[in-house]
């Protein structure tokens, strides 16, 4: 999925062009300790939505659509998959 990998890269980086600064502000970031199986499979979905708009204005709105509830469990799952994949990625390399 070409779209998610695109903003995870830019995440991996510290850019999230996709959330508003107010929704990472909001976020209880004590939950990315959390596991859960269900994180990739939820942005997967997401993306897939996501990705029938074509530009980034109109993903974000269709990010406000969603509850708050379900906007932060689907930035909480983006920012575990960066860190997840930062890890991976910091424990090959030595």
């Amino acid at each position: 999925m070409k779209d998610l990998e695109y903003y995870i890269e830019l995440g991996k980086r510290g850019v999230y062009p996709l959330f508003f600064d107010e929704w990472i502000k909001d976020l209880d970031l004590s939950q990315l300790g959390k596991k859960s199986y269900l994180d990739k499979d939820l942005l997967i979905e997401q993306f897939k939505k996501l990705s029938v708009h074509s530009n980034i204005d109109k993903k974000k709105i269709a990010l406000s659509a969603l509850t708050k509830s379900e906007r932060d469990e689907l930035i909480l799952s983006f920012f575990k998959e960066i860190d997840k994949l930062i890890f991976e990625n910091e424990f090959n390399s030595h």
